[in-house]
């Protein structure tokens, strides 16, 4: 099933928005840096923005029962409320913060289709750099080089989002 990017900003508008307007502007972040590099890595973009726009839907779970859950636990949240309209879309949700070439599939209590692998791959890249420039105000070039050395990532995401962040101000996906 595609989840339609009207669909998940629709979803976002009135969850995540309604939650945290911070948390709200770091998945636009994150989804519009995803829709480019889809964009340049032949991917597709509708997949790349939806997951990247929906990844942290989990943590207004937490926001709303922060007694409830633990915070590391916000992948598995954004998985068990996306999987029932997109497991595609859920799935990368459930691998952003676990993504990396060594540690999959030891991390892994769900089954990744090969397909998505890069698409996990990506959204936690761009997630742990997008964050990296807003939270800590690393510029982009700091932000990819300090996410580079601590985290394993496919070399051509690291190229492709750099070039990205380094080169534009704003991420348009439409």
């Amino acid at each position: 099933m595609i989840m339609k990017i009207e669909d998940a900003l629709f979803y976002a508008n009135k969850v995540i928005l309604g939650a945290d307007y911070g948390l709200y502007q770091h998945c636009l972040n994150v989804a519009g840096i995803s829709h480019s590099a889809c964009l340049e890595l032949g991917l597709d973009e509708e997949l790349g923005f939806c997951s990247g726009l929906l990844h942290d839907c989990g943590k207004v779970v937490w926001l709303n029962n922060p007694l409830c859950f633990n915070f590391m636990e916000h992948p598995e949240l954004s998985y068990a409320l996306l999987k029932d309209s997109n497991i595609d879309v859920a799935t990368i949700a459930y691998m952003h913060h676990s993504y990396q070439i060594n540690k999959y599939p030891e991390v892994c209590e769900i089954e990744v289709p090969d397909r998505l692998e890069i698409y996990c791959q990506l959204i936690s890249f761009v997630d742990k750099v997008e964050a990296n420039m807003t939270r800590s105000r690393a510029r982009p070039e700091d932000a990819i080089n300090t996410m580079s050395k601590i985290y394993m990532f496919n070399p051509e995401i690291i190229e492709v989002v750099k070039d990205i962040v380094t080169t534009r101000s704003e991420y348009p996906v439409i």
